[in-house]
């Protein structure tokens, strides 16, 4: 059983609407959510992939939710974070690939360094 959890805090002063879409198979997991504070409209995603998924069907779902987050009008705030189970430190394809979704979507890495380390594995 697998949970994925976002928390938005809001200022209570202001004028605001929530929507929340879910997404969950066996290759990811994914909690967004629209916030509407006074006209201004900030989406939220959340995303999980088990490292036992596969790549190529994530890659896909991926895509979805950026066309998902792109189609909403008047979408100008958007963060997406989560642990997306790729080694970003290994120049392979699977990181290529990764990072051109995100950047093809006009999204940048606000961390560029590991976040947890594993005894036995290299950075």
């Amino acid at each position: 059983c697998m949970c994925v959890c976002m928390c938005v805090y809001v200022c209570v002063y202001v004028c605001v609407c929530v929507c929340v879409c879910v997404c969950m198979c066996m290759y990811v997991y994914c909690v967004c959510v629209c916030v509407c504070v006074c006209g201004n409209k900030f989406n939220f995603g959340v995303v999980y992939r088990p490292p036992s998924g596969n790549l190529k069907v994530f890659y896909q779902l991926l895509e979805k939710i950026f066309n998902n987050l792109s189609n909403r009008k008047n979408n100008n705030h958007s963060v997406v974070t989560g642990d997306f189970n790729i080694n970003l430190l290994k120049n392979d394809s699977n990181k290529s690939k990764f990072e051109n979704i995100f950047f093809g979507n006009c999204f940048i890495p606000t961390v560029s360094l590991p976040t947890h380390e594993k005894p036995g594995c290299d950075p």
